[in-house]
């Protein structure tokens, strides 16, 4: 009788999937989702408890730190003082090419597309910086060693500002025009290397850049790095951009300068 009278449950939440890195290439992301093992024999002390509304009692796992080794972290602070401080070096020209090949700095790649998004924003008055920045991000996806995939949704908008930002460097001499080429080569090698994974890559990058270049707004450096994005992607885009203006009658003034620059680096033929 007691449990025909006593009030019903609440109803239970509807269940849902999430999909997360669980390993990559053997390695475990540093990620919430995924807890280190040793971190699953806690003692009960490291868990707090709380309580629902229903009175139950739930533990609550504590954030776990991220642990690099020893040796991983000093290569980490090198590499920072180097890019930073010494890029003109013959030392940062070693540290580029050991970020290009080596294999056991697979950990430290959430840490340099971080160090790498952080600094670009925070050096925008500075050339040397943000060159030698872009100059790492290059290497790092040249490792062919590295699973760099997931984390290209935090490095692309640093690497597009360099291409695309209105102001890189604070000196009259900063050869800022260097920088969005490089960039632009790099934009087009990462879109050639990921977009059989991420099918949109291209399509977006490519209407961003257009974009840029179609705003009236923007300074000559912002179209001179649209250029250079759309023209490094190759033939074929430059065709379908040209034709895409040509259906446009007020942009035939656009068309003529884009065909002259193009022609000039040889992109049409």
């Amino acid at each position: 009788m007691q449990l025909i009278e006593a009030p019903l449950p609440k109803t239970p939440l509807d269940t849902g999937v999430i999909t997360h890195w669980l390993a990559i290439e053997g390695v475990q992301p540093a990620i919430p989702e995924n807890a280190p093992i040793e971190a699953l024999a806690v003692p009960s002390d490291n868990k707090k408890s709380e309580y629902k509304e229903d009175g139950l009692p739930v533990d609550t796992k504590l954030p776990v730190k991220h642990v690099l080794s020893r040796e991983l972290q000093l290569y980490f602070d090198k590499i920072k003082e180097l890019t930073l401080s010494r890029s003109d070096s013959i030392l940062f020209k070693e540290a580029l090419v050991s970020l290009a090949t080596d294999s056991g700095i697979h950990p430290l790649v959430p840490y340099f597309t971080y160090f790498i998004a952080d600094e670009v924003t925070r050096n925008l008055n500075d050339f040397s910086i943000l060159f030698a920045l872009m100059r790492v991000a290059r290497s790092l996806l040249q490792n062919q060693q590295i699973h760099i995939e997931p984390y290209l949704h935090q490095l692309m908008p640093s690497i597009i500002t360099c291409l695309a930002a209105k102001r890189l460097g604070s000196r009259f001499s900063d050869n800022h025009w260097e920088l969005r080429s490089f960039t632009a080569n790099l934009v087009a090698s990462i879109c050639k290397r990921y977009g059989h994974v991420y099918h949109n890559l291209q399509p977006r990058v490519t209407r961003t850049l257009l974009h840029a270049f179609l705003d009236p707004t923007k300074a000559l450096p912002q179209h001179y790095g649209a250029i250079q994005g759309l023209a490094a992607f190759g033939p074929s885009v430059v065709s379908s951009v040209l034709l895409l203006l040509a259906s446009k009658e007020e942009c035939y003034s656009w068309i003529k300068w884009l065909f002259f620059i193009f022609k000039k680096y040889q992109f049409l033929y």
